[in-house]
């Protein structure tokens, strides 16, 4: 009797131990919980000057635009992690690409414009791909937005030409 009297009491110590680690490791886990809702914010210059932009229109299938990105900042880079336009129903960032002589296209989740540097999307190399336009044609200007990693945007308007344009001069 003794011996189940002692398992019991010692149970209920075990039982009680257990439950205050979980009572206060729950606080603890959710103070900590709450830190992890923060946004994960990268550093980024907010100065671009966007020149030159242009695009290849097509009303049915992907579309594409092309701009000079100038980082003014000369101490921080610069990181372009997301496009939008609002008349077309999605946007993406690419890079044309060779692989075994064979070239492709990828999506990209950032691209970098080094401190006081300039990066040309152009054909062949870095670009946005513009899907589904809506209400627009050749010709038009339209708005589009860049998304650098800070939360920054900036925009610029960009001329939707013939898909056979090869720059923004011709």
């Amino acid at each position: 009797m003794v011996k189940l009297s002692s398992l019991i009491v010692m149970g209920s110590m075990v039982l009680s131990g257990i439950t205050y680690a979980q009572t206060s490791g729950h606080t603890m886990h959710h103070h900590s919980h709450d830190n992890h809702h923060a946004a994960v914010v990268k550093a980024s210059a907010s100065e671009l000057e966007l020149q030159q932009c242009w695009g290849r229109f097509r009303a049915e299938g992907p579309s594409a635009v092309y701009v000079e990105v100038h980082n003014k900042d000369k101490q921080q880079s610069a990181y372009i992690t997301g496009v939008k336009s609002a008349v077309f129903a999605e946007a993406m960032l690419h890079e044309t690409y060779e692989k075994d002589g064979m070239k492709g296209m990828r999506h990209v989740g950032e691209i970098e414009i080094p401190a006081g540097q300039s990066l040309s999307l152009k054909p062949g190399a870095h670009h946005v791909m513009l899907f589904k336009p809506q209400s627009i044609k050749e010709g038009d200007k339209v708005a589009v937005t860049f998304i650098l990693s800070n939360g920054h945007e900036v925009t610029t308007e960009c001329l939707m030409k013939s898909i056979a344009s090869r720059s923004f001069s011709d």
